[in-house]
């Protein structure tokens, strides 16, 4: 990609990730959470895990709450946006919601990081489905926790779920 920009409000991570790219010159990072709304939460941080860190606290286990800036994707208006990658540990539904904009104007492939491993997270993945497919997104395929979607487009002969 020509241009990488990466959400990410906890500054431990932040560091973790610039040291993961540091042979690269074509990143931003921002240091917020994506959402549906502007404001501010609760991350639950992991201690033995950063990346299990979650706003949705009930499956981070020994987790401690600190306050971060949350924002919507639709108030960056990027433009010419090709690939969306969320890895947001059950807050995938709020950030696709505040990338409604987002996703319309510039119909990005989506990578969406889901797990399955309870009844209520197959219910969660279910409402990202469904919220998806309002918005006239397909799921093309599921790698692991990986799922892939793409925008439909009309009169093609790929159906869209």
């Amino acid at each position: 990609f020509e241009e990488v920009i990466c959400f990410e409000p906890y500054t431990k991570s932040i560091q973790c990730l610039k040291n993961n790219l540091n042979s690269f010159t074509n990143f931003k990072i921002h240091s917020v959470a994506l959402s549906n709304k502007v404001g501010v939460k609760n991350l639950y941080v992991a201690k033995d895990n950063v990346g299990a860190s979650s706003m949705a606290g009930h499956n981070v286990k020994g987790a401690s709450p600190i306050k971060i800036s949350t924002r919507k994707l639709d108030d960056y208006k990027f433009e010419n946006v090709d690939f969306i990658k969320l890895d947001v540990q059950e807050h995938e539904l709020e950030v696709l919601q505040g990338a409604i904009n987002t996703l319309k104007d510039n119909a990005p492939i989506l990578c969406v990081e889901c797990t399955t491993k309870t009844s209520n997270g197959i219910q969660y993945v279910i409402k990202v489905l469904n919220f998806l497919n309002q918005i006239n997104y397909e799921l093309l395929g599921i790698h692991h926790k990986e799922y892939i979607f793409r925008k439909c487009i009309k009169n093609e002969k790929i159906n869209c779920i």
